[in-house]
């Protein structure tokens, strides 16, 4: 999942890792932590999908589909 996080921090800010966390109300290493894998749970999935309601949930969680949701 880390590295559809990834994805979405370039989709949303051009690959900036800061202001990704600033936009997700995460410090810069909690980012960093998550990227590595670790403390990856709901809460953090949760926030990405508030905060950008356009990413698909499916593809998040699981891969499948598309990055963005049909409209």
């Amino acid at each position: 999942m880390n590295g559809r996080i990834i994805q979405i921090i370039e989709y949303k800010t051009a690959g900036k890792r800061n202001e990704f966390a600033r936009q997700m109300g995460w410090s810069a290493p909690y980012l960093a932590k998550l990227l590595r894998g670790e403390g990856l749970g709901i809460a953090p999935v949760r926030t990405i999908l508030e905060t950008y309601p356009e990413i698909d949930a499916r593809w998040l969680l699981f891969g499948e589909g598309e990055m963005l949701q049909k409209k």
